[in-house]
């Protein structure tokens, strides 16, 4: 069943799995940041997914706010600062209070791997929870048109923002 899950700035400093979490409005992109604590286990991106590792112990999440685009991006490195990839939630339109940035998620997403590869999430629990009447007509219509735009715009390599894709992680080997 498709879950429909709030996305808030700043939810990431409250998990427990996750510490040194920043956050920075860059004009109109809020970017936050936060790296999975030491002792956590090691966790897949997505079920479909097979075997990407996407959070263990030092691994960095970073999540882009882009207003103008309507487009919540995430990032995931490795302790290393090597990119393993974007999720790109579906998600209703973005909804700003002050500082603070909020969506809902529809139940799809795509992962596009470092080659440019990309992945649908959650097409069968979007279409069991379409046909049961779990989402609204309007979520359903926002999500299907909302997940072309972002294939077409990924496979024309208009997407992710080149701020997302250039953006990198520099870690220090204290070795």
């Amino acid at each position: 069943m498709v879950k429909i899950a709030r996305i808030e700035s700043g939810e990431w400093q409250r998990w427990p799995e996750m510490d040194d979490y920043r956050a920075e409005w860059l004009t109109d992109v809020l970017v936050e940041r936060a790296t999975w604590r030491a002792g956590v286990g090691a966790r897949k991106v997505s079920s479909e997914l097979s075997g990407i590792i996407g959070a263990k112990a030092g691994y960095i999440w970073v999540r882009f706010w882009f207003r103008r685009e309507d487009q919540v991006v995430e990032k995931y490195f490795t302790e290393k600062g090597q990119v393993i990839g974007y999720y790109l939630p579906v998600c209703m339109p973005l909804e700003q209070h002050g500082a603070h940035m909020r969506t809902e998620q529809l139940g799809l997403a795509l992962w596009i791997d470092p080659e440019g590869r990309v992945t649908v999430l959650g097409e069968g629990s979007f279409e069991a929870a379409a046909q049961k009447g779990t989402l609204t007509p309007v979520a359903q219509e926002q999500a299907e048109h909302r997940i072309r735009e972002l294939t077409t715009a990924t496979a024309q390599r208009r997407f992710p923002p080149a701020f997302a894709r250039n953006f990198m992680i520099l870690v220090e080997d204290n070795r």
